[in-house]
């Protein structure tokens, strides 16, 4: 069984978008950890996290064995619609269901 519990978000720096992940832990409880980032100057907000959540998404499924996530509780940068899109280009499988409260 998969429990893991995670939010991504994007902070702006001087320079740089930042992509966060804040994850729960068993050990350590909810954490903040930082997975990526992009040149303000090269991508907008929404590029920028799209293009950042796909790869850390890409990199956790070859590296970590990350399954397709069951169910998206919030949207904010991204819609439910766009999750699903990043989601079917990493697992090259549709979701099932409707994707936002499943």
């Amino acid at each position: 069984m998969n429990g893991r519990v995670d939010g991504y978000y994007l902070s702006r720096g001087r320079s740089h978008w930042m992509l966060w992940v804040h994850a729960y832990d068993d050990n350590d409880g909810w954490t903040w950890c930082a997975i990526g980032h992009a040149p303000q100057k090269q991508a907008s907000r929404n590029q920028a996290m799209i293009h950042l959540l796909a790869d850390f998404w890409r990199w956790e499924k070859e590296n970590n064995e990350l399954e397709h996530y069951s169910w998206i509780n919030e949207e904010d940068c991204l819609n439910a619609s766009e999750l699903r899109t990043i989601a079917l280009l990493v697992w090259n499988a549709a979701p099932e269901g409707n994707g936002k409260n499943e």
